[in-house]
């Protein structure tokens, strides 16, 4: 029994080292290659964290123009409470949350889109 399992672990191990005890007879035979590789391998590493940081700027800005639109909603509020929009015909706001102009009612509608 350990016997079996012995001989499958040393398989698994031939396994998984045969591919490196091939690239390693590779760059044996053929020094000139490890500069070609090299540069294959800094540039995939160069790539992947230029690829990083445009996904943290990306999210960085996504986050700034939703802070920029919560705080223009906010000024819109503060700005047209209680105050006559200049296109309305009836002179009044009426019940808040019922009226057309209503910066909450607008805010609403774009929060549900």
């Amino acid at each position: 029994m350990f016997k079996d399992a012995k001989q499958i672990a040393n398989k698994i191990v031939d396994a998984t080292t045969g591919p490196l005890n091939t690239f390693d007879q590779t760059v044996s035979e053929n020094p000139d290659l490890i500069m070609p590789l090299a540069a294959l391998h800094a540039s995939i590493v160069a790539l992947s964290i230029a690829g990083a940081v445009a996904v943290i700027r990306g999210h960085q800005e996504v986050r700034i123009a939703k802070e920029q639109t919560k705080q223009i909603r906010m000024k819109a509020m503060l700005e047209f409470h209680g105050k006559h929009h200049p296109r309305c015909r009836h002179g009044h706001h009426g019940k808040p949350g019922m009226h057309h102009h209503n910066p909450r009612m607008l805010a609403q509608h774009d929060d549900g889109e």
